[in-house]
């Protein structure tokens, strides 16, 4: 996990389980940088991603992880996820459930997908690109902060904040081989035969470059 940022957005508290993932991630390598207090969770993650950003470059690391404040996964998962994105220059994903027990991912036609941002591995590279190209806003808590996330239309549908993110990266790759746990009332995990699916590389239902309004499930989602 060297050469790994992590930030983490939370609104009511970082969940017990999480934590300890994350202690554990700091044990292997991994920057953390932890968000508290903000019911916006767009500038949030705005916040806390632009202050991970200045601190990759200045520090050399080389992969931002995002995690929401409410996820469990391995540690080695967490591990090979971030590994294969810096080995492919790509941003990967973890499977991962929203609290109504649908998958928190939605296939391209390009075969990539728009995810949340729960377990999100993003080559700095890409994020540095993407900061160049969209400039900052006005200064928010004395940081000049980049837009990377913004909810808004597109095509005459809402999109949130993560998918609109992943839609500027270019879609994601979501990796089969790290399921994550994600913590409400009790753990989501991802099911056998939806791994099975994205392994084989088969659409997971229509494939939506736009796709409709989510609820939100959590401040950190």
């Amino acid at each position: 996990m060297k050469g790994t940022i992590v930030p983490v957005v939370s609104h009511e508290g970082v969940h017990p389980q999480t934590s300890a993932m994350l202690a554990e991630l700091q044990q292997r390598g991994a920057r953390l940088m932890v968000s508290q207090g903000n019911a916006d969770v767009a500038a949030g993650r705005n916040l806390v991603m632009t202050r991970c950003l200045k601190d990759a470059v200045a520090t050399g690391c080389d992969v931002m992880l995002c995690i929401d404040d409410d996820m469990v996964c391995d540690a080695q998962h967490v591990a090979d996820l971030v590994g294969r994105a810096r080995a492919t220059g790509v941003a990967h994903s973890g499977v991962y459930s929203t609290a109504a027990s649908a998958l928190a991912a939605t296939q391209m036609p390009s075969g990539r997908y728009l995810v949340g941002m729960g377990m999100l591995a993003i080559p700095v590279h890409l994020l540095q690109a993407l900061a160049e190209k969209l400039g900052t806003i006005m200064a928010y808590q004395d940081l000049d902060m980049v837009p990377f996330c913004q909810s808004g239309p597109i095509g005459g549908r809402w999109v949130s904040e993560d998918y609109q993110f992943c839609l500027r990266l270019g879609g994601v790759v979501l990796d089969h081989r790290v399921p994550c746990g994600h913590l409400k009332t009790v753990a989501l995990w991802p099911d056998d035969e939806t791994l099975r699916k994205i392994a084989a590389g088969e659409l997971l239902g229509k494939p939506d470059p736009q796709p409709k309004r989510r609820e939100t499930q959590h401040a950190a989602v």
